[in-house]
């Protein structure tokens, strides 16, 4: 998957956009997330070019030059990145990338002070979820599902709260004892804990 966005950058470097064009439609279309993050950021700002009737043919038809601009700013901007979020009486600050794992798949069920661990996330094609699940967990997002329904139907566990929105997964867990989430860097709040995961 990884060199797909290499063969995008060398289609258009060639000055062959439909080529180009085509890469894209398959990077974007690929049913597992990007080996780089920061490929992905590169993919979701193209996409929101689409999403606002902003083309890529039209990018690059005016100007092939102002498109590969484009890629280059894209290429060095910084990662958006995520972490874990809790409700702020949860007494932890740090958790190696096993221990998130535990929690998020709901394998550990308690935190140390014995309160139970409520978990919140986005659907599953929620690009932020995706994000998380690929960078701070390691993992893909079906393998997270697939995790998850295994012990709901089982009866061993319970699936998380699926909510429809970052604003609402955010005030779930700040107003939720135990709760446990994520977001991006930039989420702050008196009310929930950041947690560290190393």
């Amino acid at each position: 998957q990884s060199h797909r966005p290499a063969m995008l950058l060398v289609a258009l470097l060639e000055g062959e956009p439909q080529s180009g064009a085509i890469w894209y439609k398959h990077f974007r279309q690929s049913p597992k997330p990007c080996v780089s993050r920061r490929w992905s950021v590169i993919a979701a700002r193209l996409e929101s070019l689409e999403t606002t009737h902003f083309t890529l043919d039209a990018v690059y038809r005016p100007s092939m030059k102002g498109l590969l601009c484009l890629l280059v700013i894209l290429w060095n901007l910084p990662a958006a990145a995520q972490e874990l979020v809790a409700h702020r009486d949860v007494m932890i600050e740090t958790l190696t990338r096993n221990e998130a794992r535990l929690y998020l798949t709901m394998r550990l069920k308690h935190w140390p002070d014995g309160t139970r661990v409520k978990v919140f996330v986005l659907p599953d094609d929620a690009a932020l979820h995706r994000r998380f699940v690929n960078g701070v967990l390691g993992l893909y997002p079906y393998q997270l599902r697939r995790v998850w329904d295994r012990q709901l139907f089982s009866g061993t566990g319970r699936a998380p709260v699926t909510v429809s929105s970052i604003e609402e997964l955010l005030r779930r867990v700040e107003t939720t004892p135990g709760a446990l989430g994520y977001a991006e860097t930039d989420a702050s709040s008196p009310n929930l804990r950041t947690i560290e995961v190393r």
